[in-house]
């Protein structure tokens, strides 16, 4: 049972890292992807900083929950 709870977990957080991670704001910087010239600090603000801060929160807590499954569970 609590195999399947971290399974399920793991799952879940998996996918909202990916969607957090798609919704930021990349557009501004995409001409600097392509060699073009873009600023190197980049102040965050409203959303973007909402979503670049649930984007550690979500990593730290898919890390500690795939801990749990190899350490603890197995």
């Amino acid at each position: 049972m609590t195999q399947q709870l971290v399974s399920i977990l793991q799952i879940v957080f998996g996918i909202l890292g990916v969607i957090v991670i798609i919704l930021q704001n990349r557009s501004e910087q995409g001409s600097s992807f392509f060699g073009g010239g873009g600023d190197v600090f980049k102040l965050r603000k409203g959303l973007d900083r909402i979503l670049f801060f649930a984007t550690f929160i979500i990593v730290l807590i898919l890390m500690v929950l795939v801990y749990l499954d190899i350490k603890v569970i197995n």
